[in-house]
This record gives structure tokens, sequence and C-alpha cells, in this order.
């Protein structure tokens, strides 16, 4: 009987360090039952920007960002001196699926890391320059 205890124990222990370990991005999560691709579709409204961890003022402006899983992108950008820019285009997982590759309308590749990749909340860094710029969006 304590030889089964013991056991059970040690796979337990196991078992939950395995888990803990496996998160494939800085903040999580560390378990899904949704896909990367599927966790990534969908209609994204940013709602932070950090540069080099000083926050951004986005007051007035609005970006949207809707991803399709068959790896399209649309991303509308408001901005009051602009007004309305939309930009369309593709996007790939990179690098084990730890990186976000878009390419847009002009054929300009980017690379982002991404840091989260949640249902609701998506993080990525970009790192340009020098500067490091992280942005959050929400669904």
């Amino acid at each position: 009987m304590k030889k089964t205890i013991i056991w059970t124990l040690a796979l337990l222990m196991f078992g939950s360090i395995a888990i803990v370990s496996c998160s494939k991005y800085e903040e999580g999560p560390k378990i899904s039952l949704r896909t990367r691709k599927g966790r990534l579709a969908g209609d994204w409204k940013l709602t932070e920007m950090l540069v080099n961890g000083t926050a951004v003022n986005l007051s007035g402006s609005t970006y949207e960002l809707k991803i399709e899983k068959d790896g399209g992108y649309t991303m509308i950008m408001t901005v009051p001196v602009l007004g309305t820019l939309t930009d369309v285009g593709t996007w790939e997982f990179g690098d084990k699926k730890e990186t976000l590759i878009s390419t847009n309308s002009t054929g300009d590749k980017d690379t982002s890391t991404i840091v989260m990749l949640k249902n609701k909340m998506l993080k990525l860094k970009d790192e340009s320059g020098g500067d490091v710029t992280i942005t959050t969006y929400e669904q």
C-alpha cells in the first residue's frame, strides 16, 4: 500500500513538472486545448504598446487586427493626424511557432516574437534599431 502511494505521488510530481515546463511562450499559457492557430485567429484590438518599457499614449487612435486561420490578415489603423489606413497581408508561424512572420501588401516582412498567446490576449515583441516594442492585443 505504501509503495502504491509513493509511486502515485512520484508520478503526480513528475507530471506537474512536465506540464509547468512545457510553455512555449514567456507568459504562457502552460497548456491549452486550442491549437496555436486557433488561438491566433480572430479579431484583435491593440490595448497597450510599450517602447523600451515606456507606455505609448494611444488615445484617439485605434488599431484593429483581423487574423484569419487561412494565413491572411487585415490591419485597420485610425490615427488622428493620418486618418484611417488599411493594410492586408499574410502571416505564418516561424521558428517552432515561437515567432509570427507577417508579409504586408508591399511585400515587406516583419518577424515578431510571440510573448503570450491566449484565447483572448496576444503579446508580441519587436526589436528594431536597439528599441524593444511590446504590443498587447485583446479580443
